[in-house]
């Protein structure tokens, strides 16, 4: 067919992206967020 393109791993905004989301979940786990149930069972549902 065509030339392929990279990968989406390879792909910068997919890794800012990741590392975005790593980080937003450590800070959800500490403090108050921990004790926020609500907040804990959208994270579930989402991912």
């Amino acid at each position: 067919m065509g030339k392929e393109g990279p990968k989406f791993k390879e792909l910068r905004v997919w890794q800012k992206g990741k590392d975005l989301a790593i980080y937003i979940y450590q800070i959800t786990n500490t403090g108050d967020f921990a004790k926020d149930y609500g907040l804990k069972d959208i994270q579930k549902e989402t991912f």
